[in-house]
């Protein structure tokens, strides 16, 4: 959604934008790096680019171009300073420098690579509904708007309408790029907007000008063709919705009781574990839990603080397992949620667990997972 306002702010008006533009343009930058800084950090210097390229074309003085761009960095510093600070003042230096650098960098890709466009094999039946083809494909309108933008620079476009184009092409070009890092279908869809907006435009220019080769010199409404296009996309992901509700709700026949209601769960495994945990844990007024890929405990355990739990992530390599040890110690967490199966190769971590921790029994569950509880 920021990526799409940040097309906004920069296709409005454009050779005639003022300084302000540029800073909007720098804040909403800086407010992708606050929520996702490995497509910030890909996004800002694709901005820069871009404003670089229309002061050489438009013949801007250096001296205005460097106004421009420190416009545009204060922009980001204004929008990323609070949230950078607030977590410099809660965490620390070392650990905030680990997160926005270290893991990305350097821990992420060697555990986590996959192919451009692959479904994790637990998200496949929700996948199945949002067009995983269309979003593999979908960056095929790069070079579409790049070659519309160039042969209109070279020919026949208003000089605005070609640099239009060369930034739907930067923009959508930075978004893809910036889910390299992990490029499954589910990230490539966090970085399709564009794409679409992208899609939209392409749609109109083509219809107008088919339509101008069919009746050469009848006025086309390209706009009302760019209505008719964004309807067509928006229709089809309404139906792709639909059609996934319409799934999940087939697949979803266990029910658990809850604080919330009856909440229908797919997994019998999950709903039997869920009601062991919820008779457990809830008269124990339990402070924090740790526990492996459930998080539907979010809605079945009451308690003051309202995200108590921690996600333990079974695909973590090994080597986080210092990592978890700590935050278990840290934090005192009252409650781990596990099962065999993920500790029996995890010397350290199951070694740890068992001098700080002693099981539950749960006699109404026999499954694989467990509970353990904090010794005093």
């Amino acid at each position: 959604m920021v990526s799409c306002l940040l097309l906004v702010v920069l296709l409005r008006d454009y050779g005639r934008r003022q300084r302000s533009h540029y800073f909007l343009a720098g804040a909403l930058v800086g407010l992708v790096i606050g929520v996702q800084q490995q497509k910030g950090v890909v996004l800002g210097p694709v901005v820069a680019l871009l404003a670089v390229v229309e002061a050489v074309l438009e013949r801007a003085s250096w001296r205005e171009l460097a106004a421009r761009l420190a416009v545009m960095m204060s922009g980001v510093v204004v929008a990323i300073v609070p949230v950078l600070g607030t977590a410099l003042y809660l965490a620390g230096i070392g650990p905030v420098f680990e997160a926005l650098v270290v893991h990305p960098l350097l821990n992420y890709a060697p555990h986590n690579a996959t192919r451009w466009g692959a479904v994790f094999p637990l998200a496949k039946d929700l996948v199945a509904n949002t067009y995983p083809t269309l979003l593999r494909w979908s960056p095929i309108v790069l070079p579409a708007t790049l070659s519309i933008s160039l042969w209109g620079h070279l020919h026949a476009f208003p000089p605005a309408e070609s640099r239009r184009w060369l930034v739907l092409t930067g923009v959508t070009g930075a978004s893809f790029a910036s889910a390299l890092y992990y490029p499954d279908v589910v990230h490539i869809a966090f970085a399709a907007p564009p794409a679409i907006v992208s899609a939209v435009a392409l749609g109109a220019w083509f219809g107008r000008w088919v339509s101008q080769r069919l009746a050469p010199g009848r006025a086309v409404a390209g706009d009302g063709i760019r209505r008719a296009v964004a309807g067509l996309l928006l229709g089809a992901v309404a139906l792709g919705a639909i059609r996934a509700w319409q799934d999940t709700a087939r697949g979803y026949d266990w029910q658990v009781e809850t604080k919330f209601g009856r909440v229908a769960v797919r997994s019998v495994e999950v709903a039997r574990l869920l009601g062991a945990v919820v008779a457990a844990l809830q008269p124990a007024g339990s402070r924090g839990i740790y526990v492996h890929n459930f998080p539907e405990l979010y809605l079945y355990l009451d308690a003051a603080n309202p995200t108590p739990f921690e996600i333990i992530n079974v695909a973590n390599p090994q080597e986080h397992d210092q990592r978890i040890i700590e935050i278990l110690e840290d934090r005192k967490i009252e409650f781990v949620v596990t099962w065999d199966d993920f500790l029996a190769p995890r010397a350290a971590l199951l070694r740890y667990l068992e001098e700080r921790y002693a099981p539950i029994a749960l006699p109404e569950y026999s499954g694989r997972s467990c509970i353990l509880r904090r010794n005093e």
